[in-house]
């Protein structure tokens, strides 16, 4: 067995004396080709869809990339509220007038580099929500573990920046 990987390792060796030289071109070629790809740019991005996000009744941020919004609809059995979590970018706007419900737009791209399949795995998802003012939108809560103990609540607070 000894002399069967010996044997390899020489072909190997030779194969690599022959080929070195032209790999070398071939990663200096390369390593051009890399630096224009970063230079020019080769993310097209692409809005896959586009959406509106009526009768949303409460906004909560748990973090700069996800919020929670409530959403309020009517049912046969009386008034229905759902909580959605989204995550992406996040605009937010205060832009609606007090008498009219919150609600938010929203765009989907995806990248033409990756392939179908992966497309939709890795779209970006870009959120502008509209709320009457800064105070509609609360701290999240969230849960954590601390060396075994039970969990502790801590509440986010959002601070109005003038």
């Amino acid at each position: 067995m000894n002399g069967f990987w010996e044997t390899m390792g020489h072909v190997l060796c030779a194969v690599m004396c022959v080929v070195a030289p032209f790999g070398l071109c071939v990663g200096f070629v390369m390593s051009i080709a890399a630096v224009v790809h970063v230079i020019e740019g080769d993310d097209k991005w692409e809005v896959a869809a586009r959406g509106k996000t009526d009768n949303i009744v409460s906004v909560f941020m748990n973090n700069p990339h996800e919020y929670v919004i409530v959403e309020k609809s009517s049912t046969s059995k009386g008034t229905k509220l759902v909580a959605k979590t989204i995550q992406g970018e996040f605009e937010l706007v205060a832009d609606v007038p007090v008498d009219k419900l919150i609600y938010a737009t929203w765009t989907r791209t995806h990248n033409l580099r990756y392939s179908e399949s992966d497309r939709e795995r890795l779209s970006r998802f870009t959120y502008v929500i509209h709320l009457h003012s800064e105070n509609d939108l609360q701290g999240g809560e969230w849960h954590y573990r601390s060396g075994g103990k039970l969990p502790k609540t801590t509440k986010g607070k959002v601070t109005k920046v003038e």
